[in-house]
């Protein structure tokens, strides 16, 4: 067994980084060190990126899901999907390599009721044109083959 400080673990990746919550806040344990990732909050589940998703609380005892990386920091979830959907994602729970997310929020069709969801991630448009670049170099080397 490896202690690896106070608190409450909740999920690892492949590298042994364990995320969870101490004292209130959001940690990720990793290599021997504890990082305060966001708070009040827990964290519920990190990807082999580090890549970390959980639950922010407010003040006033609402709750909202939400998404840390070391390149963009803590991002509420909300505010990544389409606002006009109705949907309020309140905690996510976990997420994969591929970037898929799940947890639990409100949808407009269920009224109050928990209702879990997946999200996935839509590719950069500079993926797209890199796509297409890849794709089109690889119809010119076919048609330019020896036949």
């Amino acid at each position: 067994m490896v202690d690896v400080g106070p608190g409450r673990g909740f999920a690892i990746n492949q590298a042994g980084g364990i995320v969870g919550e101490d004292a209130g806040l959001a940690v990720l344990y990793l290599s021997g060190q504890t990082r305060f990732l966001w708070g009040p909050g827990v964290a519920t589940g990190v990807n082999n990126f580090n890549v970390v998703v959980g639950a922010a609380f407010s003040a006033h005892g609402g709750i909202q899901a939400g998404i840390w990386s070391e390149a963009e920091g803590y991002q509420d979830l909300n505010g990544l999907i389409d606002s006009a959907s109705g949907w309020f994602l309140a905690a996510a729970t976990g997420i994969n390599d591929a970037g898929q997310i799940v947890g639990w929020g409100y949808s407009p069709e269920r009224g109050f009721l928990q209702t879990p969801f997946r999200l996935d991630p839509i590719p950069e448009p500079s993926i797209w044109a890199l796509l297409a670049l890849g794709g089109g170099l690889l119809g010119i080397a076919w048609r330019r083959r020896p036949r």
